[in-house]
């Protein structure tokens, strides 16, 4: 769904005042493990027009004309420890209070390290679509490429998909 550049309150009144949180699948588990609203700055990429990619930053500039950033998750590394897992979380879920959790990341992401991309350089093929993940060593600004910061402050990739566009 498209939102009017004069922003969600104006056009979508009821779903505005009824947001408390925009939420990944990755920020909802951060939540119910450590009571933390956050996201890595990977995915985050996803939130054009609403992160900088350039900046690493929610862009506070946009946050009249769309959405209160306030209801956006706090921006960690995928590395980055959100915090242990607290009792009732542990009861829940069996694993232990205190254990450590780190931010993590999306799917992509997450397949593109099990199959080794690490290093710059490293690329993956990925999916049906055919979603290609390529570890580089400095943002490249090529329009056919998307651009995203990786797991880690200062490494890069670039990324595409074969997939046809909808006509």
């Amino acid at each position: 769904m498209l939102v009017p550049q004069s922003g969600w309150a104006e056009h979508r009144t009821k779903i505005y005042d009824d947001t408390a949180r925009i939420l990944t699948s990755t920020s909802f588990l951060m939540l119910r493990l450590t009571g933390m609203y956050v996201i890595d700055h990977f995915t985050a990429a996803n939130f054009s027009p609403l992160y900088d990619v350039a900046n690493q930053s929610w862009v506070d500039d946009l946050a009249d004309d769309i959405i209160d950033l306030a209801i956006l998750p706090s921006l960690m590394w995928s590395s980055d420890i959100v915090g242990g897992v607290p009792c009732a979380a542990a009861d829940a879920t069996g694993l232990a209070e205190g254990t450590p959790v780190t931010t993590g990341t999306i799917d992509a992401t997450a397949e593109a390290l099990s199959v080794g991309v690490s290093d710059q350089g490293d690329m993956m093929m990925y999916g049906s679509t055919i979603f290609i993940v390529l570890r580089t060593d400095a943002r490249v600004t090529d329009p056919k490429l998307w651009y995203a910061p990786w797991l880690l402050k200062d490494e890069h990739a670039s990324l595409a998909s074969l997939q046809p566009a909808e006509r």
